[in-house]
């Protein structure tokens, strides 16, 4: 039942689409992404977040389309919010590398 009102009532500045929120909701059962470590709390405080921040930098930069995309969201419960930047530091440099990639591929040498 939470997972339902999550998903109808969550209305913050992230601007994911609630389709896309379902998805994820979906796809990861309506739990925490980093369930079963020691810290998680399941579905405590649910609630979706960017691995890419969604600044106005960022979106000037990648683009809006990028910044709400699927790979760029997560949900997390409200322990694991409080960590995500170290626990997603990895997946959010390697995003970063292939979008700088996609905008400005990298030129031939003669």
């Amino acid at each position: 039942m939470y997972g339902l009102w999550l998903l109808r009532t969550y209305k913050t500045m992230n601007n994911f689409s609630r389709e896309l929120r379902e998805q994820v909701f979906a796809e990861q059962e309506g739990i925490c992404h980093f369930y079963g470590t020691s810290f998680c709390r399941g579905n405590e405080g649910l609630s979706f977040h960017h691995i890419v921040e969604n600044t106005k930098a960022n979106r000037k930069k990648y683009g809006n389309k990028r910044i709400q995309s699927r790979e760029n969201c997560v949900m997390l419960c409200h322990v694991d919010h409080s960590q995500y930047v170290h626990l997603f530091h990895t997946k959010k440099c390697k995003l970063i590398s292939r979008w700088d990639k996609e905008i400005n591929p990298p030129t031939k040498e003669r």
